[in-house]
């Protein structure tokens, strides 16, 4: 269901005269997609596989449409509309983002090549207003080492998500956010406590 209109789009541009080339990318979501010349002579789309830095693409749309399909059931269960980056931009974390189970992940407006988003940890006494703290990596090299920012970064603006384990906040401009009730995340969150990570749940 979910591919439909992305053949339905290509068609309506190949109708309009639009050549599609090999090497030539695409965004679907927040995915990069390329375009491919297979053995038969035809144009096939390939994905990045999500686990090699820098990118390898693979015959493949799986992770795509997955991801696509999780991104729009996060927004809707909210009641937002997505605001897609994608995985070529670049977001900030702080220095020890990445040794803590616990993170938050808080977006500001994107500006060119950043996508606002900033990455960091829950211990407050870490100052993340010090700029020797923070690097600054791309959304894909993020989603290679932790995959439960996926479902959330498609969030607009002004959205903060705090998650550890199986507990996840969800703010907007400081003002907590209700699920919609039997939404996608609603009953994914309540299924999956005390049942593995936000990940494995999602």
């Amino acid at each position: 269901m979910d591919a439909q209109p992305i053949l339905q789009y290509l068609e309506e541009q190949v109708s309009h005269g639009v050549k599609f080339l090999e090497g030539q990318t695409f965004q679907i979501g927040w995915m990069v997609v390329k375009f491919k010349l297979t053995e038969r002579g035809l144009l096939g789309l390939n994905e990045p596989d999500m686990s090699e830095i820098p990118i390898r693409f693979v015959n493949s749309l799986s992770n795509t449409i997955h991801h696509l399909r999780l991104q729009k059931d996060v927004a809707e269960s909210i009641g937002v509309e997505p605001r897609f980056p994608t995985i070529l931009q670049s977001a900030l974390k702080c220095s020890r983002y990445d040794d803590n189970s616990e993170f938050f992940m808080d977006r500001a407006d994107p500006v060119q090549n950043d996508s606002g988003w900033f990455f960091g940890c829950t211990n407050p006494h870490h100052d993340h207003n010090d700029p020797s703290t923070l690097l600054r990596v791309s959304l894909y090299e993020l989603a290679c080492s932790r995959d439960s920012i996926i479902p959330f970064v498609a969030l607009p603006p002004g959205f903060l998500v705090k998650a550890g384990g199986t507990s996840i906040q969800i703010s907007q401009r400081g003002i907590p956010c209700e699920l919609k009730p039997g939404s996608f995340l609603d009953l994914k969150l309540r299924k999956g406590r005390g049942e593995g990570s936000l990940g494995d749940n999602l």
